[in-house]
C-alpha cells in the first residue's frame, strides 16, 4: 500500500521494513497502542529519519495533544512552515487522543510540504478518530501499533541494544533477563 493511494496500516511483521525504509511521500504516521515505551521508541525512529536531531529547534516542532486540540490551526502551521535550514521538517505530536483528529485532518488537508507529522498515542479504539483518520485515509499517511513484546521480542531487543553497545551476552543471561524485564520497553 502506499504509492497507490490505499490506507497503511502497517502489520506487525511489517513495521521493522517500514522503519528501516519509510516510503517516500509520507507525511503522517500515527504510532499507537498500551506499549508506551514501544510507541515512544518507534516515533523517534521514525523522526529520526527525517532529521538527525529530535531537539533541532529549526526543524522540529514538538506539539502535545491538548494543544493541537485546543487551537488546531498550530498543527497545520507547523506542518506548513517552511525549514530554514533546508531539509525535510518534523512535527511530533505527543499524547494525542481522538480530539486531535480534527486538526490532523485540517493539516493533511492543507498544501502538500516536506513535513513528516509523527503522533503518538496510547490505546485507541478501532474505527473512531485518530485511527479512522489514518487507517480509512488515503496513502500518504500510515497508522503503527504497538503492543507489548512477547518472550522472542524481548529477548532480540536484549541483544540488539547490548550489541550496540559493545556488549556480549551469554544466552542464559538473556534468559534471565527475559524474564526479569516487564513487557514495556519503556
Amino acid at each position: 500500500a502506499g504509492d497507490d493511494g490505499h490506507p497503511m496500516k502497517v502489520p506487525p511483521r511489517g513495521t521493522d521494513g517500514f522503519l528501516k525504509r519509510p516510503p517516500s511521500g509520507l507525511r503522517g504516521v500515527l504510532v499507537y497502542g498500551p506499549d508506551g515505551g514501544k510507541v515512544r521508541e518507534t516515533a523517534e525512529v521514525l523522526g529520526r529519519s527525517v532529521v538527525s536531531d529530535l531537539a533541532d529547534p529549526f526543524n522540529v516542532t514538538l506539539l502535545s495533544g491538548d494543544e493541537a486540540t485546543a487551537d488546531p490551526a498550530s498543527l497545520a502551521d507547523a506542518a506548513a512552515a517552511r525549514s530554514l535550514m533546508g531539509g525535510r521538517r518534523l512535527v511530533r505530536l505527543r499524547d494525542a487522543r481522538d480530539g486531535a483528529a480534527d486538526a490532523l485532518a485540517n493539516a493533511f488537508a492543507g498544501p502538500e510540504t516536506d513535513t513528516l507529522i509523527v503522533v503518538e498515542a496510547g490505546e485507541l479504539k478501532s474505527g473512531t478518530g485518530l485511527r479512522k483518520l489514518f487507517e480509512d485515509a488515503r496513502g500518504d499517511i500510515a497508522a503503527i501499533a504497538c503492543y507489548p513484546d512477547d518472550s522472542r521480542d524481548i529477548a532480540r531487543v536484549i541483544r540488539a541494544t547490548l550489541e550496540a553497545n559493545g556488549v556480549r551476552i551469554a544466552p542464559d543471561a538473556v534468559q534471565l533477563l527475559s524474564e526479569r524485564l516487564g513487557g514495556d520497553r519503556m
